[in-house]
């Protein structure tokens, strides 16, 4: 009987408990600075031609995401999402040869879920609403990646401007097996 009391006991306390409100959403952190390395040995070619004035970097930990240098234009590649975005020179912080990225500055930092992406840089007129460093990715197509040999080649055409880039970016042997 006593167990009895004490169930009841509980399913009462457990219904007036006070529920958090299906609308409150929490706050999420801010994702952190983006620091890009600069790739040495690699190729980049634009239109089939060596550029002339040119950089690549990666960032260590992310092997998707590319980041070209062509003058003073800076494009980010996400090979995995098949996309390209445009990066302001003013979003990047150069500390010795590395570059800092703002956080605030990239293109949505869930780019597996592109709708929501989509749906959260549109303006207040189209459904949306518009938030602080999100962009729209540049228009391309005919993206291809593979490796050859030593160096990981990834080709794309910027609808746009009609330009075809190619990326060789070189592959560090793997030496784990040797130990």
């Amino acid at each position: 009987m006593e167990a009895l009391r004490k169930l009841g006991l509980f399913f009462t306390l457990a219904l007036a408990w006070p529920a958090p409100p299906a609308t409150a959403q929490t706050a999420r952190p801010a994702p952190p600075a983006l620091t890009w390395k600069p790739i040495e040995n690699c190729v980049l070619r634009v239109d089939d031609r060596p550029a002339k004035l040119w950089e690549v970097y990666l960032v260590p930990k992310k092997k998707n995401l590319v980041l070209v240098q062509l003058g003073s234009r800076f494009l980010q590649l996400d090979t995995e999402a098949r996309e390209i975005y445009e990066i302001a020179p003013e979003a990047l912080e150069r500390k010795g040869r590395d570059l800092i990225e703002k956080p605030d500055s990239g293109p949505p930092a869930d780019s597996g879920n592109r709708a929501a992406a989509r749906d959260a840089s549109k303006g207040p007129a189209q459904g949306g609403q518009r938030q602080r460093g999100r962009r729209e990715p540049l228009p391309s197509a005919e993206w291809t990646e593979r490796d050859a040999g030593r160096a990981r080649i990834i080709r794309l055409r910027l609808t746009a401007e009609g330009r075809r880039l190619e990326v060789q970016l070189p592959i560090d042997p793997d030496l784990r097996k040797f130990y």
